[in-house]
Formats: C-alpha cells, sequence, structure tokens
C-alpha cells in the first residue's frame, strides 16, 4: 500500500459492503477525482530496514506458511509499522 502510494497509485475501496479494508470508499464514478496518500516515509524507511535486517519476506502475506522458519512477532509487528505508514 504504501509503495503504490509512494509510486502515485490511489488506492480505494470500490466495495459497497461491510469492508476490512483501509482504504478510502469510491465509487467507479469518483475514481477520476483519487489521490494518492502520502505515507510516513519514516516509517516505510523503518519498516524496509527491519525487513532487510530479517533477511526473508512473506510475499503473499500469509505469515502462517513461514512459521516454522520466520519470526512471526517480528513480522507482525513489520506489518503494522506498513499499516501504520498509510494511516
Amino acid at each position: 500500500m504504501a509503495l503504490a502510494a509512494l509510486q502515485g497509485c490511489a488506492l480505494l475501496n470500490l466495495s459497497t459492503q461491510e469492508s476490512r479494508l483501509i482504504f478510502k470508499r469510491a465509487t467507479p464514478d469518483s475514481i477520476s477525482l483519487a489521490q494518492p496518500i502520502a505515507p510516513n516515509t519514516e516509517l516505510v524507511e523503518k519498516a524496509r530496514a527491519w525487513e532487510d535486517r530479517l533477511g526473508y519476506t512473506t510475499p503473499d502475506g500469509r505469515h502462517a506458511r513461514y512459521s516454522q522458519t520466520a519470526d512471526l512477532e517480528a513480522l507482525d509487528a513489520i506489518d503494522q509499522l506498513w499499516l501504520d505508514a498509510v494511516r
């Protein structure tokens, strides 16, 4: 999310139903008005540095698949940094 926003992508939630997505709600008619968010670049850099130090990633975001080889608490903390960077 944060990296996409830093590259000028606007992230939107087009659902009309209840949703856990944190993106701004939009309608198909309002997409052209969408603007990228401004992530907290300090938190982005902190998350990237922490990922680099750990030396592994979860490309699909499914930490349970990596439970034998990864520090899940550290990954959860990194995920929180990424979320905080876009809130």
